[in-house]
């Protein structure tokens, strides 16, 4: 016979197993109580309305989804998140710059929060797969831009001070097998916005002109266990905000104009060994490249920028590793992209955008890594993705969200109430939606909207709740409607209308 302990446990693993199977089994937590959390907007709800478990929405939001905070694991195969499958998951309140794997299914995050659920965890923490956190609290004392481990060790650059009560600036390593500070203290003077490690030494970039002892502008390598700079000095004459190293390469992307001893403008190749800028410069231009990936004979790079290589490519393009010249590779990204993530034939991106190839991807997406084509892989936020980080078959998504693996909603959406999830009803509307009333199985809609499903509906319409289809009544104000109350067999309507329903009205009618 099982006890109560054992059963929890049983259905902890069933439900691992239903998600995808990636995680290992976490201990026991006392069983989830209660409804589920309601789902959440992107943007202002103005207007709700109730019809037994179903509530209405109506606003200027387009998207709607679990509430997750700034970060969830994500399923690689199903798009599914933490928070849509453990009742245990943990919200974290804040955003997330970075994060790395902890080889046991779980990750290190970094960023600028305050809490993960009810735990107090500033700025750095250790999560497991379900989205719980581990004990470990270093208490970072402000934002966590960039994590990188090599070996037992964890290193940390950012914006802090002090790491617990010890004065670490902007530089701070972690043994991770006792969770302790280390003494590594290169001491940068400015911001660190960027690591990499490879050999024993650590890549560093940021806007610091001193760290580790010396004299750096902006880009520097310090021993990974003393912490002094090194004699390598590439001297950047503006911010970098990214590094990637590449056999005996280190890539660099940031605001500078000259680094290395020439002019590259925003992206450089640099020689490990002797400073220099190699021949490598792809020039982006039009906005700032965000990402670099090396990907064996070519460079996978994100950014803001519109051309890069020698041909148009927005925000996300390959480059050749030794020439420099774009490939024919281009997914048509249309805003942003922050982080890039190649796993097998896929390669998965988040940042800022709307659309991919033409299709709506809000915040992430995947391509086909040969052709660029968009796959059926579907996860949107309601906000910035900055960070993509694989452990077994999950991604680890952070950014500045409120929400990840929810839904497109132009305007109108529908929660059942008995799961606090949306349901399937989506009408799509052209702009925003004023004002919901509902009367029997007829519920009326009225706001900024000229167009609802691709059909003429002008500030104002009715849908058929039966089967949630748009009915045939159509008043066809000439400006929004703001208000509505129906009574018996006539409907009232107030707005900034001056003619509805076949007759001049003044802001108010009866229809």
């Amino acid at each position: 016979m099982m006890t109560k302990k054992t059963s929890f446990i049983a259905f902890l693993c069933i439900s691992c197993l239903a998600w995808g199977a990636f995680v290992s089994c976490p201990l026991p937590h006392a069983p989830f109580s209660g409804a589920e959390p309601l789902w959440v907007t992107d943007n202002a709800v103005n207007t709700l309305a109730k019809s037994g478990h179903t509530l209405y929405l109506g606003g200027l939001f387009q998207y709607i989804g679990p509430p997750t905070g700034g970060g969830s694991p994500v399923n690689q195969v199903s798009g599914a998140t933490a928070a849509g499958s453990f009742p245990s998951f943990q919200q974290v309140n804040g955003t997330i710059y970075t994060a790395v794997a902890d080889g046991r299914g779980g990750w290190y995050i970094g960023g600028l929060f305050s809490s993960i659920g009810n735990n107090t965890v500033q700025n750095l923490a250790h999560i497991r797969a379900d989205g719980q956190p581990y004990a470990w609290n270093p208490g970072v004392s402000d934002t966590v831009f960039s994590l990188v481990q090599s070996g037992d060790t964890l290193f940390a650059g950012g914006r802090f001070h002090y790491a617990g009560t010890a004065l670490r600036r902007r530089l701070a390593a972690f043994d991770l097998k006792t969770g302790d500070l280390l003494p590594w203290d290169p001491d940068a003077d400015g911001e660190v916005k960027t690591l990499a490690v490879t050999g024993g030494v650590v890549y560093a970039g940021g806007s610091f002109t001193r760290i580790g002892g010396g004299y750096r502008n902006r880009i520097a390598a310090v021993g990974a266990v003393n912490g002094h700079a090194t004699t390598w000095d590439p001297d950047a004459n503006q911010a970098v905000s990214c590094l990637a190293v590449s056999g005996e390469t280190v890539l660099a992307a940031g605001a500078f104009t000259m680094i290395g001893g020439a002019a590259r403008t925003g992206l450089a190749a640099l020689d490990t060994k002797t400073n220099a800028a190699l021949a490598w410069d792809p020039a982006p231009a039009g906005g700032l490249v965000s990402v670099i990936v090396p990907n064996g004979v070519t460079v996978y790079v994100g950014g803001y920028f519109t051309e890069i290589g020698g041909a148009g490519h927005h925000h996300l393009a390959e480059v050749d590793a030794v020439t420099g010249a774009a490939t024919g590779w281009n997914p048509v990204v249309s805003q942003t992209v922050y982080t890039i993530e190649r796993l097998g034939d896929t390669v998965y991106f988040g940042g800022n955008f709307t659309l991919v190839n033409g299709q709506p991807r809000r915040r992430l997406a995947a391509v086909d890594a040969v052709t660029g084509a968009l796959t059926s892989w579907t996860c949107h936020a309601d906000g910035a993705v900055y960070t993509l980080t694989p452990s077994g078959p999950a991604l680890y998504a952070g950014g500045q969200f409120n929400s990840i693996g929810g839904a497109a909603r132009e305007y109108l959406a529908a929660l059942d109430l008995s799961t606090g999830r949306a349901t399937n009803w989506a009408p799509c509307a052209d702009g925003a939606v004023r004002a919901l009333a509902l009367d029997g199985g007829t519920l009326y809609a009225g706001g900024d909207f000229t167009m609802i499903n691709d059909q003429t509906r002008r500030y104002v319409a009715a849908f058929n709740m039966t089967d949630g289809t748009l009915a045939a009544w159509q008043p066809d104000a000439d400006a929004r409607v703001l208000c509505l109350a129906p009574a018996g067999d006539t409907v009232y309507a107030g707005g900034e209308f001056s003619h509805i329903g076949q007759a001049d009205r003044s802001r108010i009618a009866a229809l």
